[in-house]
């Protein structure tokens, strides 16, 4: 007389095959023909700074470059504004005077040709970004940078230089990316994820983690885009020991802004907060 035992495994969750081992060499398998689907986080709502567009920021950004619309560009020649300058291997911000021109138009036959702005600043280094109404307690301070990446600024400005496709030189937002961040001896996590919204659609969701903490900073339709947006730098711009970032992000095809979010005004039970944005518009 012997005795054969056996244990079930019960499913405790939806979608999981239960396995049965026995006292054979090998246990039995679920069938290869059958395939489980994770099921997508579903994310209903979510404060999502392209909202804020409509409701102007106190603080104001600004990039240099050519070739902005006339309503893109509200900062004038001469101001002083805040830059985030390279200085060899480190970053620092000091005040910079802006050159700001009327570009005549490309085709001067075509009356409803827009005009077009360019904007410098004084000396050949040119800064990653430009503040106003910022802290200016901040000026001339060296700033920590975890991360720089190309800009649409850099690639324009060098477009010449380059022979091959240079999308593909930008930090993109898909459904790849993760970016692990180390300060302040905390970790933090920016990634893209998949998920669903309240109407079951597919969507893509940037996220940051962090000291116990998550935040969902915005979502675009993944029928209508592959990348959430660009990251440009991440560092420590507002000096509280945690990280910052100025990255772009879509609106729809036409209209991308580009954001600064600064951990020191976060609110409560979150790590960032939007608070300046330039908005750019795509040529149709």
């Amino acid at each position: 007389t012997f005795f054969v035992g056996y244990i079930l495994v019960l499913p405790t969750k939806k979608n999981v095959v239960p396995i049965v081992t026995t006292n054979l060499a090998s246990p039995v398998l679920p069938d290869p023909l059958i395939e489980t689907e994770n099921e997508l986080e579903i994310i209903e709502k979510v404060d999502d700074p392209i909202d804020e567009l409509k409701y102007p920021f106190k603080t104001k950004l600004l990039e240099t470059g050519e070739d902005f619309s006339d309503d893109e560009v509200t900062a004038k020649n001469g101001e002083t504004w805040l830059g985030l300058f390279k200085q060899k291997e480190n970053y620092f911000l000091r005040p910079t005077k802006l050159k700001i021109k009327r570009l005549p138009n490309a085709d001067k036959d075509d009356l409803s040709s827009e005009m077009k702005k360019s904007v410098k600043v004084g000396g050949a280094n040119k800064p990653l970004f430009l503040l106003k109404n910022f802290n200016a307690s901040k000026e001339k301070s060296y700033i920590t940078t975890l991360f720089q990446g190309m800009t649409w600024s850099d690639i324009l400005e060098h477009k010449d230089q380059f022979d091959f496709d240079s999308y593909e030189m930008l930090t993109k937002l898909n459904k790849d990316f993760v970016g692990i961040y180390k300060i302040g001896g905390n970790e933090y996590t920016l990634k893209v994820i998949e998920a669903k919204n309240k109407s079951d659609a597919k969507i893509l969701a940037l996220v940051l983690e962090g000291e116990g903490q998550r935040q969902i900073i915005h979502t675009v339709s993944s029928k209508e885009s592959a990348d959430v947006g660009y990251l440009y730098w991440v560092g420590d711009l507002d000096l509280d020991g945690k990280p910052d970032f100025y990255l772009s992000l879509y609106e729809n095809d036409n209209v991308s802004a580009q954001f600064i979010f600064l951990s020191s005004k976060a609110e409560n039970g979150k790590l960032i907060k939007a608070v300046a944005a330039f908005v750019s518009y795509a040529d149709c």
